[in-house]
């Protein structure tokens, strides 16, 4: 799925690559390409909602989503799966999970939180794919 406001020159689709592949990096070391994807296309999903801000660097960096901005910076080694998975999300390329997932985490951080199991879209590897936030 494009970005609502793609960038007219590669530097800033570049940027949106590098940023969104470190991410995934960072989020989805060890786990399956597929998992790898689908945290892009959340991601792309959220830059494409008018609920969320319209850029991958501020999609991430949102207070309170996810790891900070200055955690992923630190990333240096990014896999060539993760490489892909970004250029696949960026692109819309990758089969498409539905344009409402928005929100995603690993399972231990769910656990005990009621009602986890009805807003699970899909399990990926060690990461859960959710329709509606659960943290307020």
């Amino acid at each position: 799925m494009p970005q609502k406001n793609p960038s007219n020159n590669n530097s800033g689709q570049h940027d949106d690559k590098s940023v969104l592949a470190k991410f995934i990096q960072f989020e989805a070391a060890g786990q399956p390409y597929e998992a790898m994807v689908t945290i892009g296309q959340v991601i792309m999903n959220r830059v494409n909602s008018p609920k969320f801000p319209n850029t991958v660097k501020d999609v991430i960096s949102a207070p309170k989503q996810f790891a900070s901005i200055a955690q992923i910076s630190k990333v240096k080694d990014v896999s060539k799966e993760a490489m892909q998975a970004a250029e696949s999300a960026i692109a819309g390329t990758a089969e498409a999970i539905l344009p409402n997932i928005f929100y995603f985490g690993k399972p231990e951080l769910y656990e005990k939180v009621p009602g986890h199991k009805s807003a699970i879209y899909k399990q990926i590897g060690q990461i859960y794919f959710f329709t509606e936030k659960l943290f307020k």
